[in-house]
């Protein structure tokens, strides 16, 4: 369980990437990563004068519709430079309420719910957020299970946007989903139960330094699709994303489509700290379209993918066609897929390097730890048993290989889910150690290469 933060108690200034800096003892594991950018996130000035809705006729009886009320709230405090409180009880609401002035506060412990007759068009936001410094805070905002596609807050050109302590329920798309020009987001302390996504930026232009922390992410596993955080940007990217103390469990998708527990298509740097996906149909944790420079610090996959894998979904953590992937002390459990996977996709693209440090695979339906296409790289202190539970014949505890290609010799004499499997290498890997009797192989010194220069060791 994450440990969680009550209300109040987040630190005015926070410095993200200290966080990863203080995981790491070891000079060499941030080797390709030392200049990580900062994030600063630091909380606007209190707000002035307080505006509260049953001022200007909203009921907070969970019944009477308060759209007209609570905007007419938001739009008085936005011209005075105040705050609306938004608590007492629930506050039914049938369109989308636009937040339009910069500096804006929405805070309290009261409940916004979508009214059955809430306008269903798709997509259609409860909150639309287009200011900058907006905060949001304390609220629990409850979709209505039928509505289409809805989202719970939605930001266009949000810069600044604060969501704090925030509970989403019932949500049919999106917790948060950002837009275009969005920048500088925090999103802390939120728990989000629902059968969408949590937090979603779809394909959208100029969205940069965005913060996920200490959030939970919980999916009822209903067939419904979603991700707990996604980052989808194939077209126009991404830029810093970082995520700290999150826990998605539960997602699942259609036939076509797995849920995922986080996912990135083209986002120049993350940094992953301290999470973890738990039943999750899809991967646990996924990178792909060009995704640059990854760390991925004390992370957690469990339980991840189905005997029928969707499209190829369910390993613990994959990362396609992306560049300078460095892991240390991660943990993939269970996993009808790879363990760890990390492929250029063919021929297509040659990564430039990267670190899979302390990390353990323990069940894994195919290969334990899976790298093909890679240039640089190194593998330490790892551990892998019980791979390859599906087809022990075709599967290998750990594969190193070129451009995908793969050879099924059988090295100790008990199938190729117990060994190391070298695909395009010139030297042997004398300093794996293969362990029948834990049906398992293991990494106890530095294992350094390439795709160019064939398999190196240290003396």
């Amino acid at each position: 369980m994450i440990a969680r933060q009550p209300p109040g108690v987040l630190a005015d200034t926070v410095d993200v990437t200290a966080f990863a800096r203080a995981e790491l003892t070891r000079r060499d594991c941030l080797l390709g990563l030392a200049a990580l950018p900062l994030a600063r996130f630091s909380v606007t000035a209190p707000p002035g004068p307080v505006f509260r809705p049953q001022a200007y006729g909203a009921r907070p009886d969970g019944k009477s519709d308060s759209t007209h009320a609570i905007q007419a709230a938001i739009d008085a405090a936005g011209r005075s430079g105040g705050q609306v409180r938004i608590e007492g009880g629930r506050f039914c609401i049938s369109d989308q309420l636009a937040i339009r002035w910069p500096g804006l506060a929405l805070v309290g412990d009261g409940t916004i719910r979508a009214a059955p007759d809430f306008d269903r068009t798709p997509r259609r936001p409860m909150l639309e957020v287009t200011a900058a410094d907006v905060r949001i805070e304390g609220l629990t905002l409850d979709q209505d299970h039928r509505m289409i596609g809805g989202e719970s807050i939605r930001g266009i050109g949000a810069v600044g946007l604060r969501v704090r302590n925030v509970v989403s329920r019932n949500t049919q798309r999106a917790f948060v989903a950002l837009g275009d020009r969005c920048t500088d987001v925090e999103i802390a302390g939120c728990d989000h139960f629902g059968r969408g996504w949590g937090v979603l930026v779809p394909d959208s232009r100029g969205v940069a330094r965005v913060l996920v922390r200490n959030c939970r992410f919980e999916h009822p596993g209903d067939g419904s699709v979603g991700d707990a955080v996604e980052f989808n940007c194939p077209s126009h990217g991404a830029g810093q994303v970082w995520l700290i103390d999150l826990r998605a469990r539960g997602y699942v998708g259609e036939a076509k489509n797995a849920g995922m527990g986080f996912g990135f298509a083209r986002v120049r740097t993350t940094t992953l700290l301290r999470c973890r996906a738990d039943d999750c149909e899809g991967d646990g944790f996924h990178w792909e379209n060009g995704s640059d420079d990854a760390l991925v610090l004390q992370c957690r996959a469990r339980r991840i993918g189905r005997p029928d894998p969707v499209g190829g979904n369910g390993s613990g953590f994959i990362a396609y066609d992306s560049d300078r992937w460095v892991a240390h002390d991660l943990e993939a459990r269970d996993c009808w897929y790879h363990g760890i996977a990390l492929s250029g996709q063919g021929s297509r693209r040659q990564k430039n390097g990267g670190r899979i440090l302390d990390c353990v695979v323990l069940g894994a339906g195919r290969d334990g730890l899976h790298l093909t296409a890679q240039r640089d790289f190194e593998i330490s202190r790892c551990l892998v048993r019980d791979p390859s539970r599906g087809a022990p014949s075709r599967y290998a505890g750990i594969r190193i290989g070129r451009q995908g290609r793969t050879a099924l010799e059988n090295v100790d004499g008990r199938g190729s889910g117990n060994r190391v499997e070298l695909t395009g290498a010139t030297r042997p890997l004398d300093a794996v150690a293969i362990r029948p009797e834990s049906l398992g192989v293991e990494i106890g010194a530095t294992v350094r290469f390439g795709i160019r220069d064939g398999f190196a060791l240290p003396s």
